[in-house]
């Protein structure tokens, strides 16, 4: 499990020299809380993975003892009521019907995002977004892509705090504490005056499209396993703010090994004659017992400057507002 080893150096780096976990809040769309129980919390309180019922209680013990408050986030429509627990971590629900502004999102709108936050009695925060959500295929079976930064600017904060006060708000519980105000937010460093990557979000004022294409982009790539049901017409809602497009090329995770998720029409077909568009199979080699590929990656490429960005976003209409990390990459 390359994530989960991801995660527990995330988790050592947030306790360096004595420090102590004291916040960890995962976001995610499905859900295996059996997953979570077995192999996420042992590493938040140092214990091997449990065998039998007493060890989920001596690690529930130790999540009380620490006082390290983790709590889970997933869409409303995912969690049944059938879903068992061996521990009594919090798990919230959303219903995206409950935001603020809730209808521009559209009826079919997910909470989505694979967010994990991580803070430290130094108030430190650590964040991580990508493709994985909280399963042993996301986290196991599945091609994913996930990173992880300490937060080192104001700007980036606020992103972060803006994203789960808006969560805390849809909740309403009231045993979920607060989040850590900026006042006394840590960035451990030398305050730097920009930011080597953006955490963008749904609830931003601006859109996701506004962070990867620039004018002056003219070629996108883009990693995702499913697509719009018109390709064509995403790719000119992108000309929209990127009139040079030239070209999109898109790596798809094949459904049975053989077949990309795409609607096809003469207009994929015209702009593939006219090399606009370019299909790839994953370059990538390929373990007998992967899943699938579920990595969203996407990088635009302009004259002046290229933008990467990983998240959890596919190559859709409403694949592309939602939470992720975005990195400049100046060229």
């Amino acid at each position: 499990m390359k994530l989960l080893n991801e995660f527990t150096h995330a988790m050592a780096k947030a306790t360096e020299n004595g420090k102590k976990i004291r916040k960890v809040w995962m976001t995610t769309f499905n859900i295996d809380i059996g997953f979570v129980e077995k192999y996420i919390l042992p590493v938040l309180v140092d214990m091997e993975c449990p065998r039998n019922p007493m060890d989920y209680e001596i690690m529930q013990h130790k999540l009380f003892d620490q006082k390290i408050d983790f709590r889970l986030f997933c869409d409303q429509r995912i969690l049944s009521g059938d879903s068992d627990k061996l521990t009594t971590i919090p798990i919230h629900t959303i219903n995206t019907k409950s935001f603020q502004n809730s209808k521009k999102f559209g009826k079919q709108c997910l909470f989505h995002p694979k967010v994990i936050l991580i803070e430290n009695d130094r108030n430190e925060l650590h964040i991580g977004a990508g493709s994985a959500n909280l399963t042993i295929s996301g986290w196991s079976k599945n091609q994913e892509v996930y990173s992880f930064h300490q937060v080192e600017t104001i700007e980036q904060f606020k992103s972060i705090r803006l994203f789960f006060n808006t969560l805390i708000n849809v909740v309403k519980n009231p045993q979920i504490p607060p989040f850590l105000s900026l006042s006394r937010f840590n960035a451990n460093s030398v305050q730097k005056s920009s930011a080597e990557w953006d955490f963008v979000h749904t609830f931003l004022n601006k859109d996701f499209l506004s962070f990867i294409l620039s004018e002056d982009t003219t070629a996108l790539n883009v990693w995702s396993p499913y697509f719009s049901h018109n390709v064509p017409g995403l790719i000119e809602l992108f000309k929209a703010t990127s009139p040079d497009l030239k070209s999109v090329k898109l790596v798809a995770d094949k459904a049975n090994g053989h077949h990309f998720r795409i609607k096809w029409s003469d207009a994929i077909a015209q702009m593939i004659q006219k090399n606009e568009l370019t299909f790839y199979s994953n370059p990538l080699p390929q373990d007998e017992r992967l899943e699938m590929t579920h990595a969203k990656v996407w990088q635009s490429i302009g004259k002046r400057t290229s933008r990467f960005a990983i998240g959890s976003w596919n190559f859709t209409h409403h694949g592309t507002a939602r939470a992720l990390l975005h990195k400049y990459v100046s060229i």
